[in-house]
């Protein structure tokens, strides 16, 4: 039995006939020439992406990083999970999901350490004394993700262990070469 597999082109052509498809998905910010090319290039050069039987979840991938304006291969990856293609959001789109928000100004995320003095209240991280030593921090243990908005109010949200490990457990190979961009992306999301 063989598999069937598209060439480059094929994938190319693919993706150009349903261009004005992607295109209006998108919200208005996104810049759509910038998107189109990124796509090529984080798609055509990758032949676990090809097989033919992939192309449906590939298309409704691609359709979700066009309606949240997320360039692929930059803000979020196209992954092949047991026969289907998923798209990762990552840090950086994370980030340009959270700047999105109705009166968005800034993001920060602060990495929680075992060893390290912080103090949690109501939901909130109140106080924290990072360790410059990074030896002597101990295995991360939270974060808070903050959005401020330009009327002075900020959202945040805490994730704890429990989070962390379910995060991981659900994850793949990035939560073992960072993991700490791994826990500040999934505070972020949360």
């Amino acid at each position: 039995m063989s598999t069937a597999i598209a060439t480059a082109t094929e994938i190319r052509s693919l993706i150009e006939s349903r261009r004005d498809t992607l295109v209006q998905l998108m919200p208005e910010q996104a810049q759509q020439d910038r998107f189109l090319a990124a796509l090529m290039t984080h798609v055509l050069p990758r032949p676990e992406l090809h097989d033919k039987r992939l192309q449906p979840s590939l298309m409704v991938s691609l359709y979700h990083l066009a309606k949240l304006g997320l360039d692929p291969g930059v803000d979020a990856h196209l992954i092949n999970r047991g026969g289907t293609v998923r798209c990762e959001i990552g840090y950086a789109g994370a980030v340009k999901l959270m700047m999105t928000y109705p009166g968005a100004k800034s993001v920060h995320v602060d990495l929680i350490y075992a060893n390290e003095e912080y103090r949690i209240e109501h939901g909130r991280l109140v106080s924290h004394v990072n360790s410059l030593d990074v030896r002597a921090r101990g295995p991360l243990v939270g974060a808070s993700a903050r959005l401020y908005l330009h009327d002075g109010t900020t959202i945040e949200r805490i994730i704890d262990g429990d989070d962390i490990a379910r995060a991981r457990q659900a994850g793949g190979a990035a939560w073992k070469t960072s993991e700490s961009e791994m826990v500040r992306k999934t505070a972020l999301l949360r």
